[in-house]
């Protein structure tokens, strides 16, 4: 069942990861245009746009999103603390719900002393970077 292939291949990726295991966590901003950024809102009753947030310890870097919109995709720009990245030109995709971004790299942008990604989720999608 597709449920659990998905499920499997989660819980391998956290298996093998000690930042999902066990390291810390910070909520990220986000921005449509990619100047104004500020954290996930709700908007009316429901919230419909990716939430991103880091895992990390000292050796590991994890960038998860998801897409909470179950109609449409979503783009938007990921503020990323230039301190916590391991990686110097972006992030590869380990996992996506909707399996069309595995293995990509999101190369990361400079601005204002801040590093930022640009990252599009399919509807109602789930993904994980290392970074």
């Amino acid at each position: 069942h597709p449920v659990y292939q998905h499920l499997q291949r989660l819980l391998h990726i956290r298996k093998e990861s000690e930042a999902l295991r066990r390291g810390h966590q910070q909520l990220l901003k986000i921005s449509g245009d990619g100047e104004d950024f500020g954290y996930p809102e709700k908007l009316g009753d429901h919230m419909r746009t990716l939430i991103p947030w880091l895992r990390w310890t000292d050796e590991e870097t994890v960038l998860c999103v998801v897409n909470t919109d179950p109609h449409q995709s979503q783009t938007m720009w990921v503020e990323f603390p230039a301190d916590l990245s391991r990686r110097e030109h972006g992030c590869r995709c380990r996992y996506d719900s909707a399996q069309t971004g595995l293995g990509k790299i999101l190369p990361f942008s400079r601005a204002n002393g801040s590093k930022r990604i640009q990252v599009t989720l399919d509807q109602a999608s789930f993904a994980l970077f290392s970074c």
